[in-house]
């Protein structure tokens, strides 16, 4: 967290900075968070049931936002951090930011770019002196997006994910993609046979805790009539619960990852913001890595025969015929070499 200062606030004193924090933006490296004082700024941030209902939301998900600001709140208050909070409550995210910032009376209010336009709009309504910062959350802001799309007569995907990883070098040997193409898009679109994908190790549960299960009881008393049950409810709601879910999907998952369709939890992490994308790629990337060489596959393979080759040679008569037999092999071997 990029703070300053450390020591917890009692009272209610003036407020030099009030840094607006939204449900997904939940990181303590946010740039929200760039030269941040404990003892004389402030985190503003609210739960507003428009939120759910501007789009009908699934159940799981409206409790996994709420369950995951409660949670960050809670993290930022043990750190000696002063945080303004509104538990679910009626009226628009706009309206309770201006009445925050009416009784605070902040110097300055900031807020890292929001994700949805609509937010943001409604944000700078309420505030018009809100200063927007860039969202580091991502490899790339919305600035840098537009000045790579300007004069452009099409807009694909392809073109610019390929500029951001050699830009930031990932995945890359030099000039060229690992592997030797960009995407393997034609490969993604297996499916399961009849038998299913065998035995894979179930995913990382997360065990709701008190917080959580007081979100789980509120969501389906504040919004019975939206789709979806919580009895199995068992998402990450903060930054370390969503690492262990990455690193469980990297270590068990991401091998079938592309080869065959298969969804993860992954997704809290963007939804969130629990994490930055380069930690997320700290984490991926080594399972690409580490990938077994064709030569580590043939020693894994060939092992045993050796080892049973040298157990024949142990047993008396039988050793002088595996010694011909590994001649022999040896023979081919050479003659193959030569060959190639």
């Amino acid at each position: 967290m990029r703070r300053q200062g450390g020591r917890r606030h009692q009272g209610r004193v003036a407020v030099r900075r009030l840094t607006v924090v939204l449900g997904d933006q939940l990181s303590w490296n946010s740039a929200a968070f760039d030269g941040f004082d404990s003892a004389k700024d402030a985190v503003w941030m609210a739960e507003v049931r428009a939120e759910s209902e501007h789009v009908p939301s699934h159940k799981a998900r409206t409790a996994l936002f709420l369950s995951a600001m409660r949670h960050f709140r809670e993290a930022l208050r043990r750190n000696g951090v002063r945080v303004e909070y509104t538990e679910l409550a009626a009226g628009r995210l706009g309206d309770h930011l201006a009445a925050a910032v009416e009784r605070l009376k902040p110097e300055r209010v900031v807020v890292v770019e929001p994700g949805e336009y609509r937010v943001q709009q409604e944000l700078k309504e309420a505030c018009p002196r809100l200063e927007i910062v860039d969202d580091d959350h991502f490899y790339c802001s919305r600035g840098e997006f537009r000045r790579w799309a300007a004069g452009r007569k099409q807009l694909r995907l392809e073109y610019f994910y390929r500029e951001m990883r050699r830009k930031h070098g990932v995945l890359m040997e030099g000039e060229e993609p690992c592997g030797g193409a960009w995407n393997y898009d034609a490969a993604n679109r297996g499916s399961f046979g009849k038998r299913g994908p065998g035995l894979l190790a179930a995913p990382r549960r997360f065990e709701p805790d008190t917080i959580t299960r007081g979100v789980l009881e509120l969501v389906e008393r504040e919004f019975a009539g939206h789709a979806g049950s919580l009895e199995a409810f068992d998402w990450p709601v903060t930054a370390g619960q969503a690492r262990e879910a990455l690193k469980d999907f990297v270590e068990n998952r991401l091998p079938w990852f592309g080869a065959v369709i298969l969804s993860s939890a992954v997704w809290c992490y963007v939804s969130l913001g629990l994490a930055l994308a380069r930690a997320r790629l700290r984490v991926a990337l080594p399972g690409y890595e580490m990938k077994p060489s064709h030569g580590l596959f043939a020693l894994l393979v060939l092992s045993p025969v050796f080892v049973l080759f040298m157990m024949i040679f142990t047993l008396g008569f039988g050793g002088f015929v595996a010694l011909i037999l590994i001649g022999v092999m040896a023979a081919k071997l050479d003659k193959a070499k030569g060959e190639t």
